[in-house]
């Protein structure tokens, strides 16, 4: 019997046949890579499968990044109503990747060169020592910086705790580091951050917190000249009144001088 096959197009000359669990796969971390605000690439060492279900528990346990805030509703002269968009999944999720389709999945990408494919900062996600070995990706829809600080606190903790049955590290032995963060794809995928620059991502403030303070700063300025126009256009009316008060007494007739007294 035949195991059914799947062709995905690789390169743009050439298409390669997939088993169809593995062309499954293939577009799975495809969708993963390139539809999600916040994809957080991890190096997981030797886990027993009770340990994969406790992060995974933990990682599901991180509150969600909360929804944007709704737009203004632009009127509209249609009677037709558009059925509301579901909102997209906001909850975290770890998937254990095959290392093996990231390099076809990236040559498919910059192979699809239409107005609508994805784009695809893959300048950290090249480097070979990042696609040798287990590979594992946190998700996110939205890039919530608190929440990716929440997540990384989570991993850096997680990576501490020993195997089981281990015996005790020697004294001189390096810090325990059992999963530790290779990089980040932030905003679809567009950016790549190392895991510096991810760790001061998550230092960020939440973008709603951004707005504000930008449209603060940018409103600012503009109430300041605001009231020094204010004030000046009430000092101008407060001189042009005292120069035509000025004008009409000048204008006035004189008046008439008092008759002399008589010798």
């Amino acid at each position: 019997m035949t195991r059914p096959t799947a062709r995905l197009c690789a390169t743009a000359k050439a298409a390669r046949a997939f088993p169809a669990a593995k062309a499954l796969a293939f577009r799975e971390q495809q969708h993963l890579l390139t539809h999600n605000d916040l994809v957080l690439f991890l190096r997981p060492g030797d886990f027993a499968a009770h340990e994969w279900r406790a992060l995974r528990q933990q990682i599901a346990a991180v509150p969600p990044p909360p929804p944007p805030s709704p737009s203004q509703p632009v009127a509209s002269t249609s009677k037709a109503t558009t059925p509301a968009t579901p909102e997209p999944d906001a909850s975290l999720r770890l998937t254990y990747l095959r290392p093996g389709l990231v390099p076809a999945i990236l040559r498919s990408i910059e192979a699809d060169k239409s107005e609508h494919a994805p784009t695809l900062d893959t300048s950290l996600l090249r480097d070979a020592s990042h696609l040798a070995g287990p590979l594992a990706a946190i998700t996110a829809s939205t890039l919530h910086p608190p929440t990716l600080h929440r997540v990384l606190h989570l991993v850096q903790k997680f990576a501490k705790i020993p195997p089981p049955n281990a015996p005790p590290p020697a004294p001189d032995a390096p810090p325990l580091e059992r999963i530790r963060v290779l990089l980040s794809l932030l905003e679809r995928g567009q950016t790549a951050a190392d895991p510096k620059r991810t760790a001061d991502v998550a230092k960020l403030p939440p973008v709603e917190v951004l707005h504000a303070q930008i449209v603060g700063l940018l409103s600012a300025p503009g109430a300041r000249i605001s009231g020094v126009l204010s004030a000046r256009s009430s000092q101008l009316a407060r001189t042009l009144e005292g120069f035509k008060l000025g004008l009409e007494e000048a204008a006035a007739p004189p008046a008439p001088a008092a008759d002399a007294p008589a010798s």
